[in-house]
């Protein structure tokens, strides 16, 4: 008379199963609830096989021992409760051997919260946000290029998505829906009674979040937030750059337009082209309609010399006629006349 037992459909019900903090997916499964309000403590039955074939003998087999030890326990107050949560990832190491490549975003689960935050065994910079935040693209581009960065100092990066887990009452709070937020957990931080910080700004620039993880850090050298920020948003830059120009190398008007660009071109350099050619034919003519004038003119000019010269040569033979008749008449008017040596005559003589 202590539980009511209740059969609940996984597929309309499945925002109830994930606040029992049970695994997406995994089905059939058994939780436990104080009562049926939403905000009612609940406990999930988290041992059950992932492999369907041993899941299926587990039902047939264990089942009936291995719950009624489960609700005991709980009846007891000897389990605390589960909160909302996505299932642990078992991948994130082998991910770095597999790619080669360290200090990849790790991402976070309600189930594995408390261990990051009370033993993380580097310093941690953890990301919360939910599914209704803003800027989701831009700032997970950038955490993902930041992740890396942060390896140098030995800093882990955390993601952690409040819309499927929520960390125990000891861990990361909750924070308003929409936003991005930020916490900083120091090096196994329960052992070294130290705790967690809290960025107040949601939201924040990168320049900002590294200056809040610089604050708190242990490691020395410090990183210099200016520096690391001014490299961030360069890597983020030219990740944008290259996707927008596969995202635009993708679209079939991008390439429709790029052809009608390059018809214009062609037509373009063809209307020059012809321009061109009938500027230099135009040349060739004027070129040589003007020598042809030039050497008419010459000849015109030569012309107009001889015929000038003949003119003159015609006045010229009267006068000397002319004179060749006078010569006498000036003899008989008794004139002096020059002989052929010099000497004078006189008309007498």
């Amino acid at each position: 008379g202590n539980i009511t037992f209740l059969v609940r459909n996984a597929s309309s019900k499945l925002h109830e199963w994930r606040q029992h903090g049970l695994p997406p997916k995994r089905f059939p499964s058994f939780g436990l609830s104080v009562s049926m309000r939403h905000n009612a403590t609940k406990w999930g039955y988290l041992d059950m096989p992932k492999d369907e074939v041993e899941k299926d003998a587990w039902w047939r087999h264990e089942a009936h021992g291995k719950l009624k030890a489960f609700i005991l326990a709980v009846l007891a107050g000897e389990l605390s409760p589960t909160k909302m949560s996505e299932e642990p990832p078992d991948l994130d190491d082998s991910l770095e051997v597999a790619t080669g490549q360290k200090g990849h975003v790790r991402k976070l689960v309600g189930r594995t919260c408390l261990d990051v935050v009370e033993a993380s065994p580097t310093e941690a910079l953890v990301e919360v946000f939910d599914e209704w935040r803003r800027d989701h693209p831009w700032r997970t581009l950038r955490l993902d290029l930041l992740s890396p960065m942060l390896q140098r100092w030995n800093i882990t990066v955390y993601r952690l998505d409040f819309s499927y887990n929520e960390c125990p009452d000891r861990g990361l709070p909750l924070i308003p829906a929409g936003y991005s937020g930020y916490y900083f957990v120091p090096r196994m931080a329960k052992e070294r009674g130290k705790t967690w910080q809290k960025m107040k700004k949601l939201d924040p620039p990168f320049e900002k979040v590294l200056s809040f993880v610089s604050k708190h850090s242990e490691i020395r050298p410090k990183l210099d937030a200016k520096a690391l920020s001014d490299e961030l948003e360069g890597a983020a830059s030219r990740v944008e750059l290259m996707e927008k120009a596969k995202e635009m190398a993708s679209e079939p008007s991008t390439w429709r337009n790029i052809a009608v660009a390059v018809v214009l071109l062609l037509l373009t350099s063809f209307f020059f082209w012809q321009r061109s050619k009938r500027r230099r034919r135009g040349g060739a003519e004027e070129s040589a309609t003007t020598s042809s004038t030039t050497t008419t003119t010459a000849a015109a000019a030569a012309a107009a010399a001889t015929g000038a010269a003949a003119v003159e040569a015609t006045h010229a033979a009267p006068t000397a006629a002319t004179e060749g008749r006078a010569e006498p008449a000036s003899q008989a008017e008794g004139g002096p006349r020059r002989r052929k040596g010099g000497a004078d005559l006189s008309a007498e003589g």
